[in-house]
């Protein structure tokens, strides 16, 4: 005769965790449940669980095997088997990347949207490498656009993470060079000291014409994804090379520039440029001025002008000093990227 099924029945709900929905956020400690058995007499016998909290638990035991030739809940048809025990385990939470936002080119924001009932911390990994985790947040700070932290192609990842595991959302950052140039020119006139034989020491008066030759290197930023607010870290402004040049026997003029841009915090500013070798294998005479700027320009400003201060001094013995007369023509030149 086969005996009476021995049930043992245990449901609980934890109070001391905060539920949502059909799962609570745990914390992976654990406590203990006094609860009571019962036998096939009738008995009463105390029983002592160690469960996790928060999560909700119900578990079903059967202490009398089943019959022969049956399935059990996990076990496979023809016997075998074990007790049914529903899984609790909560699974990993979703993830995916709303929007991003370079109003301040320093301090770029992912706006995320994730399973707040779920989410134990989020992860954020640029280019296969982890670079940090936090608690669960909306907005994901990854850093500045600074042009040596990045690759022309680059991939920022977002993780939302469980006990369960993770999943990922991802965006593209892509960066990418580009040069601009204009050349235009000037023109002013200038006295020189002259002598031969027949005269003694004097001064003529000539007229120059050089070329005002302006490159801008400019480094852009695109996304994958939706952007909002300004786009203060569009464009960088990497370097500019400015060049007088002429050709024939044109003296080499000593010159000051500036290169003014409007920047993204909203100032603008003009940087001093210093004295470089570039933009000269087309002159037979040429002086350049390079400046570095490595400076955000303003959402919906982005342009940066090259600005001639001064033309004189001596570089060349035979040049009158302080002789220089007004200078015509493209004295400021404007690059838009």
């Amino acid at each position: 005769m086969r005996k009476p099924m021995q049930l043992a029945i245990v449901l609980t709900i934890v109070l001391a965790g905060t539920a949502y929905g059909d799962y609570m956020n745990c914390s992976g400690s654990t406590y203990w449940l006094a609860g009571w058995d019962i036998d096939v007499f009738g008995n009463f016998w105390p029983v002592i669980r160690e469960l996790p909290i928060c999560y909700l638990v119900i578990e079903v035991v059967s202490t009398t095997p089943p019959p022969e030739g049956s399935s059990t809940t996990g076990g496979s048809s023809g016997g075998g088997g074990g007790p049914g025990v529903i899984n609790t385990t909560p699974p990993s939470p979703d993830i995916s990347i709303e929007s991003v936002s370079d109003a301040d080119p320093n301090d770029v924001v992912l706006q995320i949207v994730y399973s707040v009932n779920l989410t134990r911390f989020i992860r954020y990994t640029r280019n296969g490498s982890v670079i940090f985790e936090t608690s669960p947040t909306n907005y994901v700070h990854v850093g500045s656009l600074q042009h040596d932290l990045w690759r022309d192609d680059n991939t920022m990842t977002v993780a939302a993470c469980n006990g369960a595991g993770c999943n990922e959302a991802t965006a593209h950052v892509y960066r990418k060079m580009q040069a601009r140039s204009d050349n235009q020119q000037i023109w002013f006139t200038y006295l020189m000291w002259e002598a031969s034989p027949d005269e003694p020491l004097h001064t003529n008066l000539y007229a120059a014409s050089y070329a005002h030759w302006v490159t801008g290197d400019f480094l852009y930023a695109s996304y994958n994804v939706q952007t909002t607010g300004a786009r203060n870290g569009k464009v960088m402004h990497v370097e500019s090379q400015a060049t007088l040049g002429a050709s024939g026997d044109t003296p080499k003029p000593g010159w000051t520039s500036a290169w003014q841009m409007h920047t993204s915090d909203g100032t603008v500013i003009a940087l001093q440029t210093g004295t470089c070798n570039r933009n000269q294998n087309t002159y037979t005479v040429a002086t350049s001025l390079c400046s570095a700027p490595e400076r955000f320009a303003l959402d919906g400003d982005s342009a940066g002008s090259h600005i001639i201060q001064h033309i004189g001094g001596i570089s060349n013995v035979y040049w009158a000093p302080d002789t220089i007369g007004p200078v015509s023509g493209a004295t400021t030149i404007t690059l838009n990227p």
